[in-house]
């Protein structure tokens, strides 16, 4: 099964420059060069892109313990699945939160050991026999999110494999350093990142490294898909949707 990983090593067919001791790479969409690429950017909200720490036992025991309360208090209520988690009643915001994964990636994050993966099967009337696939995340104070990347474009990565090139603005590195400074690898213990695109995980890339001004994100992606989560992150229409799905009947255990 693939893997898939965050990283700043990229192929050596991309254009290399360093900035600030750092190497930065692009790769630029055919046919259109990135003066003309910005010219065609459109508000997006911030959080149509996010980057969230997938929550584990291990790592997150509090925020773990809390959702798996808040669940079956709410089954016992008989009331609808709430998405946000909160660690205690007194807290004001959420620290985490259930989000749809994508068809093609559930099988994959069904094997990270510790995450928190609930199925939600849509209720009777809704004539549908399709479940929908959520995991935890952790709502970390970073919120690293659209605003902080600078550019991405669709590139391949060193299997020839769509994936996702991107820079990150001179806030969004720092940012980005912090956070995945904050999970780097215990051991065996590795913490993955929850690559979040108009409310649904696309990836979520294991954090084997500091990572700050660029990196990869790679997985079982289409061509198509890259293509649009680039789109996105850039403010550029993308040439699909991504619905977001609103279950609120009770889970089952994968």
């Amino acid at each position: 099964m693939l893997d898939h990983y965050l990283s700043s090593e990229h192929d050596t067919r991309t254009r290399r420059r360093n900035w600030q001791a750092v190497i930065v790479l692009f790769l630029l969409i055919p046919g259109c060069n990135r003066a003309s690429q910005s010219q065609q950017q459109v508000e997006v909200d911030p959080s149509l892109v996010e980057f969230r720490p997938i929550a584990t036992e291990r790592r997150f025991p509090a925020l773990v313990k809390a959702a798996e309360e808040q669940q079956a208090a709410e089954l016992r209520a008989g009331k609808p699945l709430s998405r946000e988690v909160r660690r205690t009643k007194q807290d004001s915001a959420p620290t985490g939160l259930w989000v749809d994964i994508v068809p093609r990636t559930v099988e994959w994050m069904k094997t990270l050991q510790g995450a928190r993966i609930r199925e939600i099967r849509p209720p009777e009337a809704a004539g549908s026999t399709e479940s929908t696939w959520q995991v935890l995340v952790f709502l970390d104070p970073l919120n690293v999110n659209r605003a902080d990347i600078d550019y991405a474009a669709p590139t391949y990565d060193s299997n020839d494999r769509p994936c996702v090139e991107f820079t990150m603005t001179r806030p969004g590195a720092a940012k980005l350093e912090r956070l995945t400074a904050a999970h780097l690898p215990s051991g065996n213990d590795f913490c993955h990142l929850g690559i979040i695109v108009a409310g649904q995980l696309y990836s979520a890339p294991r954090i084997n490294s500091i990572i700050s001004s660029d990196g990869l994100i790679t997985g079982d992606f289409t061509q198509d898909e890259v293509r649009d989560i680039a789109a996105i992150m850039t403010a550029v229409k993308p040439t699909g949707a991504y619905p977001t799905a609103t279950p609120t009947s009770t889970p089952s255990s994968p």
